[in-house]
């Protein structure tokens, strides 16, 4: 394969992975609400409010990642136009509540609706959200920053009974998150290094509790890096070339790992994840379907195996 090759379907692949990662805890097996493994959730890339990690009530608002590139030695690189393309990847946290309507039509907030046979509970939820920025590698030397925000939202949703009559609403609020996006390359050991942080907005000094700082956190977020040039090709910080050895041990990652991503051999793509993983990481052939319960995989590939016989 030669350096540089960018492949659709490979994209495909890097984004099956990086779903996987999104969702990391997001509901464990038995998937109940009521389970005391999924009490506890968002453990994996969360960007807390500035503040909030020293207050004690939520993560730490930094993450950032370098990771090499080679632009070969093609000096006419720089004008071809050459651009990387960054994608932004995080949950943006969906609280919903139950609220039962009584006989005066007024809505009282419970922890559960049972209607019928069907039943609600309050919960947190996750919305995803991706911003994209593609950038000229002239703009990257220099060092070039963006703002991206996902904004709030409330909705409804009515629940009735059998019969058609109300019993219920659910009640579904999303709160704003801003964060800042810094990129910027320059020259190493030969090569070419990558840097790419992504810093939460928000503060926590208006903010009381873990739950409300936690509503205004990224949660999973991580990143894809493309580079579509046929001149160009990221290198493994993890397991580097002899010549790149140098420039990888001049890298330096903060809650985020870069690794090579799509399909073996290919160059084109990085994914910095907020959980180590090796280069070229990729589902399970026996993960048919959107599990995202990586933890627990093994053990319901056996309850599979065990109905099945």
């Amino acid at each position: 394969m030669e350096p540089g090759d960018f492949h659709p379907a490979g994209l495909a692949r890097v984004r099956a992975v990086a779903d996987a990662v999104l969702y990391e805890g997001y509901l464990l097996y038995p998937y109940r609400a009521t389970s005391r493994k999924n009490q506890l959730r968002w453990q994996f890339g969360v960007l807390g409010p500035q503040g909030a990690d020293a207050a004690g009530i939520g993560e730490d608002s930094h993450l950032s990642m370098q990771c090499l590139l080679d632009l070969g030695a093609n000096e006419t690189v720089e004008n071809a136009q050459t651009t990387l393309t960054i994608h932004v990847r995080f949950l943006q946290l969906q609280q919903r509540r139950t609220e039962r309507a009584n006989d005066r039509g007024v809505y009282v907030l419970v922890p559960e609706l049972l209607v019928d046979s069907e039943r609600w509970f309050s919960w947190d939820e996750a919305v995803e959200v991706e911003f994209s920025r593609e950038l000229p590698i002239a703009d990257l030397r220099a060092g070039h920053s963006w703002n991206l925000a996902a904004d709030p939202a409330e909705s409804t949703e009515p629940v009735h009974d059998q019969h058609g009559r109300l019993a219920g609403r659910l009640v579904r609020q999303r709160w704003a998150v801003e964060a800042t996006v810094f990129a910027k390359l320059e020259p190493v050991a030969g090569l070419h290094r990558l840097a790419v942080s992504i810093d939460n907005q928000a503060t926590a000094h208006e903010l009381t509790g873990k739950d409300a700082a936690l509503r205004r956190s990224l949660l999973g977020t991580h990143m894809i890096i493309e580079c579509r040039n046929p001149y160009a090709a990221f290198l493994s910080v993890i397991d580097p070339p002899s010549h790149a050895r140098e420039a990888a041990a001049q890298c330096s990652q903060h809650r985020c790992w870069p690794v090579l991503a799509g399909e073996p051999g290919e160059v084109s793509t990085v994914l910095g994840s907020p959980i180590i993983l090796y280069d070229y990481p990729e589902i399970a052939g026996e993960s048919t379907g959107s599990l995202f319960d990586a933890t627990e995989i093994d053990e319901i590939l056996m309850l599979r195996v065990l109905t099945m016989t």
